[in-house]
């Protein structure tokens, strides 16, 4: 099968080589082992998004058909017949194409007559819950806001009859009434090799709190802060350590957040390791953690779970997105309420005074990860995709 895929993520080629943020290329890796030839519909990486491209892609069977630089989602949305004018050139060269959402361009796919059939979407996240969480404080926050459900409304009615692949129960329900062609998977940037079970289950002094991935205010990174100020007042000592990177190179959150962790007079306390290649890299700070702690107010299933899961540190989450139809509370992870300080330092100190806990959520998480890896949930969902081809 020769498989298209489509995201808005800009890729970086030199010397013959392809680039991506890592979270992606492992995927892309992964969907090109499985197929005769993948053939990457993609945007070319500008100097603002060189820093974000860090791997190399390693198979050959690997093709790129440029979309030009990425540009404002508004203008995407406008001039979406210019931008995929080299793909509708190119569509006869693919069996299926993949697009990944949300994406601003996703809803236009199907009224391309030349890609009639050949279109399946691969759904793993929701603009709709980004909206609604978002405050306005500006004409440019109302626009973001205004576009963000209106992109949301043209993606459900885009994917009505067509192929649906989503990544977690909940996207699952608001999508099943558009198609009947809709499958759940998972996904997953673990591969066989990236597990480590930790023989030692005592706690780092101080104890290490770790938050991995991207920086945005929505992934409850302020009360982040403060469980960690209240928890250093009871004279507990912690260490916050914040892993990832944000969408722009003037790092709003981050300055935000160090002017808060200086306001409670804890800033030498919170530790910035900035962004970390997927893979051994990024594996080593799971290692060095001693509890994980994600506290969105909204997810689909993120993919740090796992990843932290299979480097044996235990999770505490907010119960939201297909968190909790994944995760056993008190046997995978402590899933607690979002927008809540109270309850993640409720949760912390429940893992820190209880061992036998730790052990278990350590233990049952470890085996949890073994049945997400790549190698497993790339094969299910190309196979997926083979079967709609052949009876397309």
């Amino acid at each position: 099968m020769r498989l298209g895929f489509y995201y808005h993520t800009p890729i970086f080629a030199k010397n013959n080589a392809f680039y991506l943020p890592g979270y992606l290329a492992v995927f892309i890796d992964s969907l090109a082992h499985e197929v005769d030839a993948l053939i990457l519909f993609m945007h070319e990486a500008d100097n603002t998004a060189l820093f974000l491209c860090d791997t190399e892609l390693t198979n050959t069977n690997i093709q790129w058909v440029n979309l030009g630089k990425k540009t404002p989602a508004w203008h995407r949305s406008l001039l979406y017949k210019k931008i995929l004018r080299p793909l509708i050139d190119d569509e006869h060269i693919v069996d299926i194409l993949l697009v990944r959402c949300p994406t601003p361009l996703a809803p236009y796919f199907k009224q391309l007559s030349a890609l009639s059939g050949k279109v399946a979407f691969l759904i793993v996240g929701d603009y709709n819950d980004g909206a609604n969480f978002m405050s306005v404080k500006s004409f440019r926050d109302w626009a973001i806001k205004f576009y963000l459900k209106w992109n949301d409304k043209a993606l459900s009615k885009a994917v009505s009859g067509q192929l649906i692949l989503v990544n977690s129960n909940r996207l699952f329900q608001k999508y099943k009434s558009s198609s009947s062609k809709i499958h759940l998977v998972k996904t997953t940037t673990l591969k066989e090799t990236d597990f480590w079970k930790k023989i030692d289950n005592s706690l780092n002094q101080p104890v290490r709190l770790a938050y991995i991935g991207r920086f945005d205010f929505q992934k409850g990174l302020n009360e982040l802060i403060e469980t960690t100020a209240s928890i250093l007042r009871n004279k507990i000592p912690v260490q916050l350590h914040l892993t990832g990177w944000e969408d722009t190179l003037e790092k709003p959150v981050e300055l935000a957040l160090t002017k808060e962790a200086a306001e409670l007079g804890i800033t030498k306390h919170i530790h910035w390791h900035g962004r970390k290649k997927t893979g051994e890299e990024l594996n080593q700070m799971y290692r060095d953690a001693d509890i994980y702690i994600l506290p969105s107010y909204h997810e689909g299933f993120p993919r740090t779970i796992w990843e932290a899961m299979a480097n044996s540190c235990p999770v505490i989450a907010t119960k939201v997105g297909s968190i909790p139809a994944y995760l056993e509370h008190e046997k995978h992870a402590l899933l607690i309420e979002p927008k809540s300080a109270v309850a993640i330092e409720e949760a912390i100190l429940r893992l820190l005074n209880d061992e036998p806990l730790r052990k278990r959520l350590i233990e049952n998480g470890f085996e949890l990860a073994k049945e997400n890896t790549l190698e497993i949930q790339t094969k299910k969902l190309v196979e997926i995709l083979e079967n709609f081809f052949q009876n397309a």
